[in-house]
């Protein structure tokens, strides 16, 4: 029993599941991954646009909210359904268009996903002596889920990432999963967790090799700069500090010798990578020359066209909402607009990718507050953790939520990403449980 085990078992009084309630669990946590792959065959492959995730994540926040109820944890059902009705509020502005309903429901539905899901998780772990192999063995079924999911696309069951060129090339793989940009910092999540535990865990150099080649190779695959950012990030310094941190975590080998065999493994795997997909890698150069060629400037090449549409969300926040649609949002409403002063008259409609902004033309001031400020708290557990626990487990949090935070100030897909809230809360909760 690890540590942070121990320390959830003591503070706590623990009630001990049986095998089956265990099983039940581990499938009620994995479902939303293969939900999302469901949504997104409905949509690319039967061109359906049913709500079937929706629907989905509507039954898990009920079931949320009723768990929550039943042990009487009232403050965090008040907080769940004061945030709701908040959000809610932004869609009086556009009330009379229809058009936007569901997608109004879909985003208050996003929002509320991630602190209702850690409610739910953290009084979980808090009261059931769950130990981290748990939620080691369900998050390392999704790391390898994930891979598979990415690899099939690459013989042509799933879609593209940035969809094909004249010549039928696909460019990234995106599996099934609809969000193909939410997929990235997925990735990232699930690599990081697992490379950790193992490393802490003392685990063989050949199991950390074979977690290091399929977390790259999914990176390189989903072929986004997050991914592929994210993982430098996590392999560069989850060994050093945990080997730094914790006298007890020990490679087989030197850290030097470690990071000397993921350079060879990774240099081997860009290669293989560089051969086996040359036509789509040329169709991706030339999509960034394109994308240099029609940007104006370098800082709109780099932030793929994002600085103009921040020019634009301002611009429609200061000039074209009342003093209502300020304060409570005005929906998804504000995507079309968005969309027409980039003159992509082609384009029904487009987000700044910007998730701050985002928020604020969505659900207003205030309820952009009360999403960011429930991502401080989380960031501020995270450091509190790191800096206080024994544990060299927990200080993957602080990093990991650095790197989210900072990726959702510039690139956004990571606020409003149901299914990466979702493992989030999962992830942290357990770390929080104990404290």
């Amino acid at each position: 029993m690890t540590a942070i085990t121990q320390a959830i078992t003591t503070k706590n009084t623990v009630h001990h599941f049986t095998v089956k309630t265990q099983t039940l669990l581990g499938l009620f946590i994995i479902a939303p991954f293969f939900m999302d792959q469901i949504q997104g065959f409905l949509k690319l492959v039967l061109l359906s646009n049913f709500p079937a995730s929706l629907l989905f994540k509507s039954i898990y926040i009920c079931l949320f909210l009723l768990f929550l109820l039943k042990y009487n944890k009232l403050n965090e059902v008040v907080i769940t359904l004061a945030m709701t009705l908040i959000f809610i509020a932004s869609l009086i502005s556009n009330i009379s268009q229809p058009i936007y309903f569901i997608d109004n429901i879909s985003m208050v539905a996003k929002l509320i996903y991630f602190p209702i899901s850690f409610f739910f998780f953290r009084e979980i772990f808090s009261r059931n002596n769950y130990d981290e192999n748990f939620v080691f063995n369900i998050l390392l079924f999704l790391f390898w889920a994930l891979f598979i999911a990415i690899l099939l696309s690459v013989f042509g069951i799933g879609a593209s990432q940035y969809g094909e060129n004249q010549d039928g090339i696909s460019i990234g793989f995106s599996g099934y999963f609809w969000a193909g940009n939410e997929l990235g910092p997925l990735a990232v999540m699930f690599y990081a967790y697992v490379f950790n535990y193992q490393i802490q865990n003392n685990s063989s150099v050949w199991k950390l090799l074979v977690t290091f080649t399929v977390g790259l190779t999914t990176c390189l695959l989903v072929a986004t700069k997050v991914s592929i950012g994210g993982f430098l990030i996590i392999t560069l310094i989850v060994p050093w500090y945990l080997t730094a941190k914790n006298s007890l975590v020990k490679l087989k080998i030197s850290v030097i010798k470690f990071y000397i065999a993921l350079l060879t493994i990774g240099i081997g795997i860009i290669a293989i990578v560089i051969y086996t997909f040359w036509n789509s890698l040329l169709a991706y150069y030339n999509r960034l020359i394109s994308l240099y060629e029609k940007s104006d400037t370098l800082l709109n090449f780099l932030s793929s066209g994002r600085d103009k549409r921040v020019n634009g969300a301002l611009d429609i926040y200061i000039h074209d909402y009342n003093w209502f649609e300020k304060i409570f949002g005005a929906g998804e409403w504000y995507k079309a607009p968005l969309a027409a002063t980039l003159n992509k008259s082609h384009i029904l409609a487009v987000s700044v990718e910007i998730d701050p902004l985002d928020l604020l033309l969505n659900v207003g001031l205030f309820g952009a507050v009360l999403v960011l400020y429930f991502w401080l708290y989380c960031f501020y557990q995270s450091l509190k953790i790191s800096l206080d626990s024994k544990v060299a487990h927990e200080g993957v949090p602080f990093l990991i939520m650095i790197f989210f935070l900072s990726t959702a100030f510039s690139a956004g897909h990571i606020i409003t990403s149901s299914l990466l809230c979702f493992y989030l809360a999962l992830f942290f909760a357990f770390s929080s449980a104990a404290y």
